[in-house]
């Protein structure tokens, strides 16, 4: 964590210089209270390690394989206030663990935003979930979910969909391009990040579609090309260039709005290189149905996901996982951020290639911790309520099957989960049949909040989760915390 610190500190200074002169110029424009959020928490594994749902989606304030953390969080949120034509915005977030897994204390995110009519402008450390559903009640996104630290970046985009000129409101558009460094703990050093998005939803009185397309490319770094040139290779290639990690997805959406009633059904199809863009592996990626219900109800929202990473590009009666999903031959320490995956926390340890020389024999891949996992087929039940005006709650479900990689399949056959069209196929190939290899996992999670004061808004947090199955085995957690939210008028 010591390149997040100096990053931390630098946008602090930047942000903290750029915001004083604007305030100063704000003295007769009436600003917005500021808001405030303070969380601790105290999770242990009664039993094993600290299970799935305790550690997933947290955006890395715990760690796979810890026994205990101690958290805190301190969050401030300066809302948009106007300042002339500009509307301006501030956020920041102090998060620390103590753990036995490393101990940190760093910026979570540290942030500043500026809002021009159709066009927003951020640059720092902010959460940005990129792709399927936003609900915390997800699996996780197969592009960026909430499993890592947020990224710095600059990042230019529309302040969520804005409508087309001159089409009466039934068509919007959402964009965003955005260029991030992925830190200095890495295979390949100060990585680049660059992504580019576009979607589409045209909207009915109550209904709507959404289409787009999203890529997120890491390029450049320690003795890499990072020139001008390279620069524009990147920014207008579709599969980027030669020697570049490629994480993109198609996503379609269709919603109904029933008043009281809001339907969603979603696809993520999800992509990493060229014969990806047509459709080889059409089953791979996430599918979704979340059903929200207006007021106050047990059960108020409910999320079902299906994931699905078997065939990754690999043609037919070959090993599949062929694609290595999340995985690079350059940058080996592939889609992570900060030692967590930056997509979907189901796939595991993409960086297992950073370890091993050659990643296509399947004995040098064998006891690397924590196992790697990319081909997955998983079904996931989210479920949220508020039983009583005081309580809610939070529940998940989810049950994978889990068949490692491309090359737990193959016994002899060099070079056999590298074959394309066209290619030969190894005369000594010989390959374990991919049922053989599976392991089932289920995970459980309970989190209640109770509100203890509603003038403070002070609430009481507790979770328990639950893990057990031929993957990971048995995991049993719980945790207890506090957390306060509220305002500050200035």
């Amino acid at each position: 964590m010591q390149g997040g610190k100096h990053i931390g500190v630098s946008l602090l200074i930047g942000l903290l210089s750029s915001l004083l002169p604007l305030l100063s110029h704000a003295q007769d424009t009436e600003m917005p209270p500021l808001r405030y959020h303070l969380s601790t928490s105290s999770q242990t594994a009664l039993h094993g390690t600290t299970p799935f749902w305790q550690y997933a989606n947290t955006y890395g304030r715990r760690e796979a394989g810890s026994r205990f953390n101690g958290t805190t969080e301190i969050r401030a949120l300066m809302p948009y206030w106007s300042w002339g034509p500009v509307d301006m915005q501030a956020g920041a977030a102090l998060t620390t663990r103590f753990s036995d897994t490393p101990n940190t204390a760093h910026f979570s995110e540290l942030y500043g935003a500026m809002r021009y009519r159709a066009l927003r402008l951020r640059i720092g450390r902010f959460r940005h979930i990129v792709g399927g559903n936003e609900d915390a009640l997800s699996l996780g996104s197969m592009l960026i979910s909430r499993n890592a630290t947020p990224i710095p970046k600059i990042e230019l985009s529309t302040p969520g969909f804005v409508t087309i000129p001159l089409s009466e409101g039934r068509l919007r558009i959402q964009a965003y391009w955005a260029e991030g460094q992925l830190g200095a703990e890495r295979h390949i050093s100060r990585a680049r990040l660059h992504q580019k998005s576009l979607h589409v939803r045209a909207v009915g009185d109550q209904f709507s579609l959404t289409a787009g397309v999203t890529q997120n490319l890491q390029w450049a770094g320690r003795d890499r090309p990072n020139s001008l040139e390279k620069y524009r290779d990147v920014l207008f290639s579709v599969t980027g260039g030669t020697g570049e990690n490629t994480v993109a997805a198609y996503d379609v959406a269709a919603s109904i709005d029933l008043d009281t009633w809001q339907l969603q059904a979603y696809r993520q199809f999800y992509l990493e290189d060229w014969v990806g863009l047509l459709f080889r592996s059409p089953w791979d990626g996430l599918w979704g149905i979340d059903i929200k219900r207006n007021g106050r109800h047990w059960v108020s929202d409910v999320v079902y996901e299906f994931m699905n990473t078997i065939q990754q590009d690999a043609l037919p009666g070959l090993p599949e996982g062929r694609a290595g999903y999340y995985t690079h031959s350059g940058y080996r320490s592939g889609w992570t951020y900060q030692g967590n995956v930056l997509g979907n926390p189901l796939i595991r340890n993409p960086g297992f290639r950073a370890i091993e020389s050659n990643p296509q024999v399947r004995d040098e891949v064998q006891n690397i911790a924590p196992t790697p996992n990319t081909m997955v087929i998983a079904h996931h039940l989210g479920l949220r309520g508020q039983p009583t005006p005081r309580t809610e709650y939070e529940a998940r479900f989810t049950y994978s099957r889990n068949y490692g990689i491309c090359q737990d399949q193959v016994i002899s056959g060099e070079g056999a989960c590298r074959i394309g069209s066209g290619d030969t196929v190894p005369p000594d190939l010989e390959t374990i049949p991919r049922s053989q290899l599976r392991q089932d996992q289920y995970a459980t999670h309970l989190d209640v909040r109770y509100l203890l004061s509603e003038v403070h808004g002070l609430r009481l947090r507790s979770s328990v989760a639950v893990d057990w199955g031929a993957f990971d085995g048995t995991q049993v957690g719980l945790m207890l915390g506090l957390q306060w939210d509220g305002t500050v008028a200035l």
